[in-house]
């Protein structure tokens, strides 16, 4: 999910120099909290915690990268975004693939991108800090779960600090018993009596006596806060000892006192200003003028800043500003009891303002803050699917959620938008009740006639599509066929941006029950639509999908066309950060690959982004090519990663397709018990969705390996005629070509060397034709046994030929424990197996010679060179090994 990160919540707070106070005591402890994992400062508001960080991070000058946390980053999906960066205001190559991860909508368990972002932390030479502002306005028990995991394992060169104001709800006994937790409380942030005088005195320019200094001391307790409300107050007071006298109590009290004496010192236009702003959490002058139409907020801004009055910049060039948060909260509080009429207005104002500058989840907070739910809910309305076509996906969810239920399903469009969140996220199963309340309002606003027929059908046409994709998602291909056709017919056309989503779900209705030639014509049918409608999202789906499947029916140059013409198009219109444009990034990286074009495949994965299926596929190649270049431990660590992100999904068939990539990468291991597991854990799914055709092939082809690896060879043999048949029938001749060279293995294994080089001589053919290359490695090892001895026999064609020697280079390079060198000098040319005929015939050199119309030299040539191929140095060695493989 790609998300628009507020840069203003990266900003390490700063206060002029010239207001603070120097405290080196503290600044000491916190010296120390460098040495440990965890530093927490929980104290509650106002004792200048942010403050004392942040002057302490500029006075050390330590490497500090800081989030400004606020109630919206409850999300883990969020809250991790702005960690990662963080890390990467710091070193911006960190992350590459946290990065990819956690913008996957379908990643709900963010623990795959911390263990990514810990093995990239561990090889990070930098030491830095990570300090997170406000972590009490965190309460997913899901990020306290996470944080809690990342401190057990990060790296000491690593320290992160809590500001908070209350404890963390995660065990915090561990670090204490390890060493890794230093702690301040509000007992240490409070100012000594020096620090009061020096604040008093020296920041706030206040003539009071040693006896007024003490009595402030004493009112406030050391409360930073409170002092500098007193500071602000007794600037407008000539007799000190009168205002000092005047208040007392708690620190609540003191607040209200002391924050309403400031207050009051200022213009009723000034004063209406502070309490409108207090909706924002943070603000610029432009955004203060839309809420509080006054034209003069830049100047009003500048004052309150120059003046001290809790305004905090946020950025170095002075855009972009918040209030103190106690300070925020008296005016709030003001806010509703002397404007409570207005704050629906403002609120909505500001979300005019969001919306207008396209940051549609700060517009739909102020919607929701509006506390008009009808204005919400045409908000979300308006803004759903600009949400999800931008990545936006776990957001669209969150606002149908904040929705009341009962809005959500009387509303189909609302119960749609529901749906295509929890399908885009991956929760297929929890669409049905969306999808039958979609249904029914549908079937009422078709009686009450309220909407043209077109808007009717864009309607219907997407209840057909969340009907498709369920049942998809259920197994039930037949019926989302049916679904996805009836779609096709109702959306209005006129309507891009919902057509070509219309042709994706056809495209995949189509290939699940096995019309891949039909899916990709399909996929092919919407992508220009989508296009020009720009639904990129929906676009480049479509070509990723397309080419996918022209790549298993072994249409690589084709696809590699396909999806280069959309990719050079994206990066004319100014979309290589779109993050669907990974896609294509990775489909291409899929056909180098299979063409073993290994340092092009590593350039396009490199390049993929990080929308879901990108991350899937993209992060499975990369394993795939580090194992290409012997890099084993790297692969292996790759695809536990890919584990993680993939079982976090809960979808089946990603999930069968993991196990099923792990079993070709055990099978050119040559650990057979790790892929007889993977093969039961894809037995234990639900065989229903297990069953798509792009599936069961491959699923079929490794029943197949583990039957005969347990010595069932005729058993093997059957699953592989019925696989190749499903394999024609489908159209994946990658498939087919799997099928074969494993018949190929079992026939020569039980002596039936015609059979075996009948269907080795079509594999060749198969791979040759397609331009299959990393196919032939699935099957393990010993199909380099098996091209030995069996290639000599293939010597009809010089292309053939050509291409066995490239695929026995690629084994040779890959399965070192056979040797493979004589069988790549094994291919003898046609007139070699002429000369070795004629031999075996017991001709002499001189009468072979005469026969072909040769020299004896010649002759005497081609002889030396037959032996070498055959690995023999008689002639009686010769006529053996020829008729050993059958050449005579």
């Amino acid at each position: 999910m790609a998300i628009c990160l507020l840069k203003t919540k990266m900003f390490i707070p700063t206060l002029p120099i010239s207001i603070l106070v120097e405290r080196s005591q503290l600044y000491s402890k916190l010296d120390t909290g460098l040495h440990k994992k965890l530093m927490l400062i929980s104290a509650p508001a106002g004792f200048g915690k942010s403050t004392l960080v942040s002057s302490w991070i500029k006075d050390r000058q330590i490497e500090a990268a800081w989030v400004s946390l606020d109630s919206n980053d409850n999300d883990p999906h969020i809250f991790w975004q702005y960690v990662l960066a963080a890390f990467q205001s710091i070193n911006p190559q960190f992350g590459h693939d946290a990065g990819q991860i956690i913008r996957s909508p379908q990643v709900q368990n963010p623990q795959p991108v911390l263990v990514s972002m810990l093995n990239e932390i561990s090889q990070q030479q930098i030491e830095f800090t990570l300090v997170l502002d406000d972590y009490h306005l965190i309460e997913s028990a899901n990020i306290h779960e996470s944080l809690s995991f990342f401190l057990e394992y990060i790296p000491k060169k690593i320290h992160i600090i809590l500001l908070t104001r209350v404890d963390p709800p995660f065990s915090l006994g561990k670090l204490r018993v390890q060493g890794e937790l230093t702690e301040l409380r509000a007992s240490d942030l409070q100012f000594t009596h020096n620090e009061s005088i020096i604040f008093l005195k020296q920041v706030m320019n206040l003539k009071l006596t040693d006896k007024q200094t003490l009595a402030l001391e004493k009112r406030t307790e050391g409360w930073v806060v409170g002092l500098k409300l007193a500071a602000l107050s007794l600037q407008h007071h000539e007799n000190y000892d009168t205002f000092i006298d005047a208040f007392s109590g708690s620190h609540r009290y003191v607040l209200d006192y002391l924050t309403e004496e400031v207050i009051n010192q200022l213009s009723e236009s000034l004063r209406e200003f502070l309490i409108q702003t207090s909706i924002l959490d943070s603000f610029c002058p432009a955004l203060c003028e839309a809420v509080t139409d006054n034209k003069h907020s830049q100047r009003i801004i500048e004052t309150f800043q120059k003046d001290n009055l809790f305004v905090i910049p946020l950025d170095l060039e002075g855009k972009w500003y918040r209030y103190h948060h106690l300070f925020i909260q008296l005016l709030r509080a003001l806010l509703h009891r002397d404007m409570v009429g207005d704050i629906c207005d403002l609120h909505l104002r500001a979300m005019n303002w969001f919306d207008e500058h396209g940051q549609f989840d700060l517009a739909a907070e102020h919607a929701y803050k509006s506390g008009d739910m009808q204005a919400a809910k045409a908000y979300v309305l308006k803004r759903w699917n600009d949400m999800l076509h931008q990545g936006g996906v776990t957001h669209v969810l969150k606002w149908v959620k904040r929705l009341p239920p009962q809005m959500t399903q009387e509303d189909a469009n609302l119960a749609l938008a529901n749906c295509w969140a929890r399908y885009l996220t991956g929760q297929s199963a929890a669409m049905s009740p969306f999808v039958d309340a979609a249904q029914q309002d549908f079937e009422r606003l078709q009686k009450e006639g309220g909407l043209t027929q077109n808007e009717l059908d864009f309607i219907h046409s997407q209840i057909f599509m969340m009907c498709s994709a369920l049942q998809i998602s259920q197994g039930a291909f037949k019926d989302a066929l049916v679904n996805a056709e009836k779609a096709i017919a109702c959306v209005p056309q006129d309507m891009g941006i919902a057509v070509g989503p219309a042709w994706n779900l056809l495209g995949a209705a189509k290939a699940s029950v096995g019309d891949i030639n039909g899916g990709v014509e399909a996929y092919q049918n919407g992508i220009e639509i989508a296009y020009q409608a720009r639904n990129f999202l929906s676009a480049f789906a479509a070509v990723f999908w397309s080419t996918v499947y022209m790549i298993r029916q072994g249409r690589l140059d084709e696809a590699m066309q396909h999806a280069q013409q959309f990719l050079n198009r994206g990066e004319q219109d100014g979309l290589q950060k779109f993050p669907a444009v990974g896609l294509l990034y990775v489909a291409q990286a899929l056909i180098a690959l299979e063409k073993n074009q290994i340092e092009t495949a590593y350039t396009w994965v490199e390049k993929g982004g990080g929308f879901s299926e990108a991350l899937r596929y993209g992060r499975t190649i990369r394993a795939r090519l580090n194992l290409a270049m012997g890099e084993t431990d790297s692969a292996l660590s790759i695809m536990e990663d890919v584990e993680r992100i993939v079982l976090a999904t809960q979808e089946t068939y990603a999930i069968a397709e993991m196990h099923l990539e792990w079993a070709k990468i055990h099978i050119q291991l040559g650990k057979m018990d790790a892929v007889r597991q993977r093969y039961e854990a894809i037995q234990q799914l639900d065989d229903l969705q297990t069953s798509h055709p792009l599936l069961q092939g491959s699923i079929h082809w490794l029943e197949a390996v583990v039957a005969w690896q347990e010595n069932h060879r005729l058993d093997a043999l059957k699953m592989i005629e019925n696989g190749k048949k499903q394999a024609i029938a489908f159209g994946l001749q990658g498939d087919l070509l799997r099928y074969c060279n494993l018949q190929t293995i079992i026939l020569e294994e039980m002596g039936q060397k015609t059979e075996a080089r009948e269907s080795l001589i079509f594999a060749i053919e198969l791979g040759r034709s397609h331009g299959f290359f990393r196919t032939w490695l699935d099957t393990g090892e010993k199909i380099c046994g098996t091209l030995v001895r069996l290639c000599p026999l293939i010597s009809d064609d010089d292309q053939k030929r050509i291409y066995l020697n490239e695929v026995l280079t690629l084994c040779n390079g890959v399965f070192e424990t056979v040797d493979t060198e004589s069988g790549l000098s094994a291919i003898l040319t046609e007139r070699e197996i002429d000369i070795l005929r004629l031999i075996c015939q017991g001709h002499s050199n001189a009468e072979i010679a005469e026969h072909l119309f040769v020299t004896v030299n010649t002759v005497k040539k081609h002889t030396s060179n037959i032996y070498g191929k055959l690995d023999v140095t008689s002639r009686t060695q010769a006529i053996a090994k020829a008729r050993e493989i059958e050449l005579v």
